[in-house]
């Protein structure tokens, strides 16, 4: 289950590991392994330290999934990887920060697209840089992170369900982001 999501522009690292504590004391328990995306190795300009290193500091475990050398086969990754997932409807929010929303998480991930043709009419065939690119990209880097084994298959289990009652195999879109077509 995906739990929630989180969205902000030219906040600093100091802010988004608050959020990471926020989400920890809202559980009750520890984030297990913080996964960060291949340019965390880079050092934040304020603090001269690459933001694993401000974790590590922190005493945040976490680890660097390696930029992926073929884009659309980690798109196709997560595309299949969403067949196994489920949001919980805090992903389906708009996230306010400073008096700005920000597009949720699923309707990022639902409007996530080709960039458009070229002035020439040259088809592009890199995925659109946009509001929805950077928690498409996010979820991205959890499916490599999961293929790679960075995430532990032991701390995942699915919720027992109430004695008689069956696991449907039918997906609904009940609770999920509105405004989005179905089907795209």
């Amino acid at each position: 289950m995906i739990l929630d999501h989180h969205t902000a522009n030219n906040k600093n690292l100091d802010y988004f590991i608050a959020k990471c504590r926020e989400w920890e004391a809202r559980c009750g328990q520890a984030v297990a392994m913080h996964i960060l995306p291949h340019d965390a190795a880079q050092r934040d300009k304020v603090q001269g330290l690459s933001f694993q290193s401000h974790f590590q500091k922190l005493g945040l475990p976490s680890r660097i999934v390696p930029r992926t050398t073929d884009i659309w086969a980690a798109i196709d990754l997560t595309r299949r990887l969403l067949r196994y997932c489920v949001f919980h409807a805090r992903c389906s929010e708009p996230v306010l920060v400073d008096g700005i929303e920000h597009i949720s998480g699923v309707n990022a991930l639902e409007n996530y697209q080709t960039a458009p043709m070229g002035r020439s009419g040259v088809e592009r065939k890199e995925p659109l840089h946009n509001a929805c690119s950077h928690a498409a990209d996010a979820f991205r880097t959890f499916a490599q992170a999961w293929q790679a084994g960075f995430i532990s298959r032991d701390l995942v289990r699915r919720a027992p369900l109430p004695r008689g009652q069956r696991r449907s195999t039918a997906f609904t879109r009940r609770g999920l982001a509105k405004g989005v077509p179905w089907g795209r």
